[in-house]
């Protein structure tokens, strides 16, 4: 059965269609984390020369990879440009948050 309201019907329609999607992406985002804090784990626990900055460059990889792909997952109800955009904008907010992560760790460094 339809509603009597397209307009309230297109909304309940596009949230039904977002719902799944988010889930998926959620999960995906949890897997990504899991696996990332293992590899992290791994590394270190290794004796590689320079396992720090080995082991953070692969965390955040890692991750990145798996929030690009949850965002392309939880944004395919919209439309392809839209996506690419928000993507754009996630990476570039992304990478100046942790280049001034990484700025500020080594200013207060001892």
């Amino acid at each position: 059965k339809q509603l009597k309201i397209p307009s309230l019907t297109n909304w309940l329609t596009s949230i039904l269609l977002f719902l799944p999607a988010l889930v998926s992406s959620l999960i995906l985002i949890s897997i990504g984390f899991a696996l990332a804090i293992y590899l992290r784990d791994l590394i270190e626990e290794s004796d590689i020369l320079g396992w720090r900055i080995l082991s953070n460059i692969l965390f955040y990889f890692i991750l990145y990879i798996f929030i690009i792909y949850s965002l392309k997952i939880s944004l395919m109800p919209f439309d392809s440009l839209i996506s690419n955009i928000i993507i754009l904008l996630f990476t570039l907010v992304g990478g100046v948050a942790v280049a001034y992560s990484v700025v500020r760790k080594e200013k207060y460094k001892p």
